[in-house]
């Protein structure tokens, strides 16, 4: 497999993925795994000029994540997890606050006075303290925008079970395109008392790079005090094909010790109590938080009456210290009530740090069963907070401005040594609810669903004192996910008795999932990457699969099957005018669950809900103009992204015929919008057609396939289409139409093991109409007809039994797909190859 083809995290983790396996396979049994989508949703911000203005494209911020973990147990004393989280963000989010007075409106964008140079700002000031602050009802956010942005984490953790002990070991990766941290952890907990007492210690330590992409340089910033320095955080300037751009580049460590005691005070109480120390040093700032300052010179008499003084305002980078030392306190207390057959927990936490931070949580939660499948887990918080003792909204000073010769500021004679407006430092409150519910569809499987509603506010502090109102919103979070407790399965499966939970129908049950019992289902063996490969055969039967698909794009520029030169792709590529950038990388990531349930012995339901990432990377054509303000190149960045939620599938499946050794149904899915159409970019322009998570159409997917086998041979044939209908969608386009056609054959090693060899045929039609709305044009992904092709693939695939799920059919399936010939539409990137892997279970 070229692992070169890509994304170098997907590689990185095939590759400890595949240096694990001979160990799994071993003999290691799967405890429980789960899966969740959840989605944060912010509003209320009050940002300038606020909400039915000029400036375009202020959505609020919005993080769509996926997140998995398993735990595997190796042996009897030593245990294994694994944990993946993808977050995608987009949005709009505060770069500065600032009274009205320093604001402007230039065009369609909103923008912070700047005096880097002359000009001077008549503004309300009274002078005497050595900064004072305009009334903070004139105070509001400016916001900034950008495509989203993808984080990717990895954690496993290592167990070791000893008689009165328990030691774990952990360690993981986080990565974003700006930002990398690489983390460790390890913890000892010691049994008392008959396991009545706990104690456990834990240190950890998180070591972190910030590498951000400013844009090129920009006047009304200045960023000199990060600039001039010769160590620690400073800004350099990087040419980007052609373009000069400024990177902030920053190190950080952290470092945390814990010690805590838990206490089973009776059977239906517990108890505990913990003390934790966090460290942190190297650049504590975020490099995308500005403050503006004021200089208002008192030998300067005022122009008019009622105090108005002409005023220079500077926009700077913020200046945290350089250090932080935090130290927390928290307590849990758990109670059952036999009666209710409900739990009660509160929870307390008290933290404070050097900044003069002092916080105070207090959380309660009441979990409560309803009848024997249901759990319904209401909870509230409440958070408080004082402010950092360098945090102000903005800094009016009562003093001459301190410039250098070249008219920017002088940060060494600034009056203030430490400066930060994030409102995450002021003076605040916040309360949240929410609830869970969880519902048990069969033994040790379990969906969830919850919502929480959070409300951050200065009005909320404890005792007052709070920020003011520019600085409150709040935000809706949804969460949805699957639980799977293999224990719980191996304790009692489906089918079994309950009142003879080891009896004959277990026995039955145990064999009717052996998968070569699967004789009956001719598809038990197929490539990874086949959609609606075959039936149940079984109703009530309950199928669930998690798969997961990545795909590359990169290299030269490709019109129809030949190479393009800049110069053609300039002329020609943008459809009536002259392209400036071109791509040259493009990646898709898709997390797929799979869920299919046998309505009756010949039909089958299934959905398919998916969460995408998509990142692409630019760079200026040769000999091109490229305004440094272009949205596509985010100012001067030279990568973007989207993702989140993409189209939901509804099918059903009918076998038509089938014996032991052959089977062939037809499917008809179709495609719901669920997906997004309307991504953006800074300043509001629309990310083109190929990076929107959503087709924006309810899409027609028919579909037949044939599969056949005998004892250890298998093939078969499918042809499936998509059919975009209802016409354009909200945006004003919609994507071609699409057709596949496969034929496969493989060979099985035993009833655990099997290979697979599949061709692939398939076309796409370019996208039809034009995207409505304030969009870009310099590239070839923002003209609809460069997109599309005809296509060949060859996959080559390995598909296994997981170890400790033989009776449950646990099928673990992987295929490369290796392009062979490319006919494309227009001009596109030569594509690299997609990955599939699917994890199926029956339940």
């Amino acid at each position: 497999m070229p692992l070169d083809a890509l994304d170098s995290s997907i590689a990185s983790a095939l590759m400890a993925a595949a240096m694990a396996l001979p160990g799994m396979v071993a003999g290691a049994d799967v405890d429980d795994a789960e899966i969740h989508y959840s989605q944060y949703q912010e509003g209320g911000r009050t940002y300038w000029p606020g909400p039915g203005g000029t400036v375009r494209g202020l959505a609020p911020l919005r993080v769509d994540s996926m997140h998995g973990d398993a735990r595997l147990r190796l042996t009897d004393r030593l245990k294994l997890a694994f944990g993946f989280v993808q977050d995608t963000w987009s949005g709009a989010t505060p770069i500065l606050s600032a009274p009205e007075a320093f604001l402007t409106v230039t065009g369609a964008s909103a923008y912070p006075v700047s005096d880097s140079r002359t000009n001077r700002q008549l503004v309300p000031f009274g002078l005497g303290p050595a900064s004072t602050r305009v009334p903070q009802r004139d105070i509001y956010h400016m916001m900034t925008a950008a495509s989203a942005e993808t984080r990717r984490q990895v954690d496993v953790t290592l167990s070791r079970e000893w008689d009165r002990a328990t030691t774990d070991v952990a360690f993981g990766t986080s990565d974003e395109p700006d930002f990398r941290s690489r983390f460790g952890r390890i913890a000892n907990a010691w049994d008392f008392a008959g396991k009545r007492t706990t104690v456990t210690a834990s240190a950890g330590y998180t070591s972190s790079t910030v590498d951000a992409n400013l844009g090129p340089a920009s006047a009304w910033i200045d960023y000199g005090l990060y600039r001039q320095a010769s160590s620690g955080p400073r800004i350099v300037d990087q040419d980007q094909g052609g373009l000069t751009v400024q990177r902030f580049k920053g190190e950080r460590q952290d470092w945390s010790a814990g010690l805590s005691l838990k206490q089973v005070i009776d059977r239906n109480t517990t108890a505990s109590l913990g003390v934790s120390f966090d460290r942190s040093s190297g650049f504590l700032e975020n490099p995308y938080k500005l403050v503006m300052m004021g200089f208002a010179d008192p030998a300067t008499p005022p122009v008019l009456f009622g105090g108005l003084w002409f005023t220079r305002v500077f926009n700077v980078a913020e200046n945290r210290p350089q250090s932080r030392a935090q130290w927390a306190m928290d307590a849990r207390w758990s109670h059952y009530f036999a009666g209710p057959d409900a739990a009660l927990q509160l929870d307390y936490r008290f933290a404070q740090d050097d900044w003069s931070i002092r916080s105070h949580t207090f959380e309660t939660l009441w979990s409560q069963a309803i009848g024997p499948d249901w759990l319904v887990t209401p909870r509230m918080r409440y958070y408080t907070q004082t402010a950092a003792d360098f945090y102000q909204p903005y800094f009016l000073f009562a003093l001459r401005a301190p410039t250098l010769p070249d008219g920017h500021l002088d940060f060494g004679r600034l009056p203030a040594q430490h400066y930060s407006s994030d409102h995450r430092l002021s003076g605040y409150g916040a309360v949240s609810a929410g609830v869970s519910v969880t519902r048990e569809l069969s033994r040790g499987l379990k969906v969830e669903a919850g919502a929480e509603y959070y409300l951050h506010g200065g009005r909320l502090k404890a005792g007052g004192g709070g920020e003011d109102v520019f600085a409150d919103y709040h935000y809706w979070l949804f969460n949805v996910g699957l639980k799977l407790d293999f224990d719980g399965r191996r304790a009692r499966r489906p089918g079994d008795s309950f009142d003879d939970p080891g009896g004959e129908n277990a026995s039955h049950h145990d064999h009717a999932q052996m998968p070569h019992a699967h004789a009956g289902h001719a598809g038990t063996w197929q490539p990874a990457g086949l959609m609606y490969g075959h039936s149940m055969g079984e109703k009530g039967s309950l199928m669930i699969a998690y798969r997961f698909a990545a795909s590359r794009q990169a290299g030269p520029t490709i019109r129809g099957d030949r190479k393009a030169g800049d110069a053609e792709v300039t002329a020609q590529a943008c459809e009536g005018t002259s392209c400036s950038l071109v791509p040259t990388s493009m990646s898709m990531q898709m997390h797929m669950l799979d869920i299919m349930y046998g309505l009756t012995d010949r039909i089958d339901l299934m959905i398919m809900p998916q969460f995408m990432d998509m990142t692409m990377t630019m760079r200026p054509l040769a000999g091109a103009i490229v305004d440094a303000s272009a949205t596509h190149s985010h100012g001067g960045h030279d990568r973007h992204g989207s993702g989140g939620l993409g189209d939901t599938t509804v099918a059903a499946l009918i076998r038509i015929a089938g014996s032991g050794s052959h089977e062939l149904h037809a499917g008809l899915g179709l495609s719901i919008p669920t997906g997004s159409t309307s991504e953006l970019m800074s300043a509001g322009h629309a990310l083109d057609y190929g990076m929107q998570p959503g087709s924006g159409t309810w899409d027609v997917q028919p579909s037949v396939t044939y599969n056949g086998r005998t004892a250890r041979l298998f093939w078969g044939a499918q042809a499936m289409a998509t059919r975009r209908t209802g016409g354009y969608n909200d945006a004003g386009y919609a994507l071609g139409d699409a057709t596949q056609l496969s034929v496969w054959t493989g060979y099985s090693v035993g009833d655990r093991l099997a290979v697979s060899l599949r061709g692939l045929r398939s076309t796409q039609g370019a996208v039809r109409g034009v995207r409505q709305g304030t969009h870009m044009t310099t590239s070839p992904p923002d003209h609809p007809g460069n997109y599309g092709g005809r296509f060949l693939d060859v996959g080559v695939g390995v598909n296994f039994v997981v170890p400790g799920f033989e009776s449950d059919a646990g099928r673990l399936g992987i295929e490369w797909l290796e392009p062979v010939r490319d006919r494309f539409n227009g001009y596109q990137l030569e594509r690299k190859g997609n990955l599939w892997v699917s994890w199926s279970l029956d339940f």
